[in-house]
């Protein structure tokens, strides 16, 4: 039986049935690692496991996504991924702390859970690249210079609209 060991910068190390759940209680700062022997030996996760999508039905607008994930704006850990297809029934989020990236489109969210910065940054080059593919990308609203110092040190910082204040 897999588990997915999460170990703290602190030290303390928890286990976890799933990837989703290991990844889920993950902070920025943690390492996740598979182990298929009662944790004698650990492998990295695969990257079917690294990147968790979930899906499910939300009725409602983009805007109940602004206003709850993006307010305060000073202290705000989302960032809006710009696109010029974004409307009310379309609008994409993405969390550098959680390595998360919402997408809501036409009454579907999917949430995206990263293990890593590595996959979260590999996740938001690929959005980039098929929006950019389609003349549409604008790039990462970042509203606090915080936030937009995380996206910079995950190794996204050349896809923010403006980079952090020095």
């Amino acid at each position: 039986m897999t588990r997915f060991l999460v170990t703290e910068t602190a030290g303390r190390c928890h286990g976890y049935a799933s990837a989703e759940a290991a990844i889920k209680h993950a902070g920025a700062d943690a390492t996740i690692r598979a182990t298929d022997d009662a944790g004698a030996t650990t492998r990295p996760l695969t990257d079917l496991e690294a990147v968790v999508r979930t899906t499910r039905h939300r009725p409602g607008s983009r805007y109940d996504y602004d206003f709850t994930l993006c307010i305060p704006v000073r202290d705000c850990k989302w960032a809006q991924m710009d696109t010029e297809g974004d409307a009310p029934w379309f609008g994409q989020w993405a969390n550098p702390f959680t390595r998360t990236v919402i997408a809501f489109a036409e009454g579907d969210e999917t949430t995206t859970r990263c293990a890593d910065d590595e996959r979260f940054v590999a996740e938001l080059r690929r959005i980039a690249a098929w929006h950019d593919e389609h003349n549409r990308w604008k790039g990462i609203d970042a509203w606090n210079d915080p936030l937009a110092r995380r996206f910079a040190a995950v190794g996204a910082g050349d896809l923010l609209h403006h980079p952090p204040s020095s």
